[in-house]
């Protein structure tokens, strides 16, 4: 059993050693581990845990793991799952397993006879329940087990969600600030029924249950931000003037950085707004001189007003800095 095979059993995947069919007897689910944990178990539930606890190597291994997990990412997981502990967590982890190691070392696995264990002197602990002391003083430490998807990861999560609703298709024609993979446009803003576009849907509604709270101005500004990049994203009826309402409210409070100029430009060339748009971007690269994102919707902006010279300019200046060959090539039929 790994850290990898852990995370996998939390976010869903089967109970790591577990076979089906093996005959032994049944496991507690997900569910009733984390309630045992966060001593939510009523008396005669525990009990029967701790019972079965002291009998099962599987169980006693995916307890024990908990404090040995590390932030080792977990290939094809989303990235905000990781180890949430802090130095002091690590801490009072670090001495629980040299106690173990010491343990293990000084009297063996094997000897678990009740004879042998009254003849031991000193400080002793059989493994079975060290290995459960263990999970239930680091969580102790933490507060509870809703630390594993930190509520302080709330962007990260609204983030990847966005990606994902953007991965297939861009509802946009300009580019929204941010490190989003390319995607080709689509100019269906997601009316389409096909299985792609509702996938999408999904994954904005999520982002849009994540950010809740975020229409308010007294929201953490990081937040709002991401909230205007999906009603962008989204590019549905009403969505451009949510999103720059949102925007120039972040940027009242102080954050006038080039991004937000940008995104201000996005939604008001969403708008139909084309000679605002330019100017906006065209403030963006002032302050952020060969910023790819900006460029390219400069340049699109100038194509929608006709300013084929400058057009021509800056679609060849963004070839020039852009980094990603997929940007480029749209770049090149724009200039052709």
């Amino acid at each position: 059993m790994n850290v990898r095979e852990l995370y996998r059993f939390l976010a869903g995947g089967p109970r790591p050693g577990k076979e089906p069919g093996s005959g032994r007897s049944a496991c507690p689910n997900e569910s009733e581990i984390l309630a045992y944990l966060e001593r939510r178990s009523p008396a005669y539930g525990r009990s029967k845990l701790d019972s079965h606890f002291a009998e099962c190597d599987d169980c006693r291994e995916f307890l024990a793991l908990f404090v040995k997990a590390s932030r080792e990412p977990v290939e094809g997981y989303d990235s905000f799952m990781e180890a949430p502990f802090d130095a002091a967590v690590m801490l009072q982890s670090a001495r629980v397993l040299t106690m173990i190691k010491e343990d293990e070392f000084q009297h063996g696995q094997n000897e678990r006879s009740s004879e042998r264990d009254q003849k031991r002197e000193g400080f002793y602990i059989s493994l079975p329940r060290l290995a459960i002391v263990a999970a239930v003083a680091t969580l102790a430490v933490v507060g509870s087990l809703s630390w594993f998807i930190k509520t302080d990861k709330t962007e990260q999560v609204a983030v990847a969600a966005l990606g994902d609703a953007m991965k297939t298709e861009r509802r946009t024609e300009v580019r929204i600030s941010g490190e989003f993979d390319y995607s080709p446009h689509s100019s269906t803003r997601g009316n389409s029924e096909s299985e792609s576009a509702a996938d999408n849907n999904l994954h904005f509604e999520r982002v849009f249950s994540k950010l809740k709270g975020a229409e308010k101005p007294s929201a953490p500004a990081t937040q709002r931000l991401i909230l205007a990049r999906a009603y962008l994203a989204r590019n549905a009826s009403g969505d451009a003037s949510r999103a720059r309402t949102i925007l120039e409210e972040v940027a009242a409070t102080g954050d006038e950085s080039a991004e937000i100029d940008n995104d201000k430009g996005v939604a008001l060339f969403q708008l139909g707004n084309f000679q605002a748009a330019q100017n906006s971007f065209a403030k963006a690269l002032e302050k952020k001189p060969g910023y790819d994102h900006a460029l390219f919707n400069l340049a699109l902006a100038e194509e929608r007003l006709n300013s084929h010279a400058d057009a021509k300019r800056d679609w060849e200046a963004f070839i020039k800095v852009s980094r990603d060959a997929r940007w480029k090539a749209e770049a090149q039929r724009h200039l052709k």
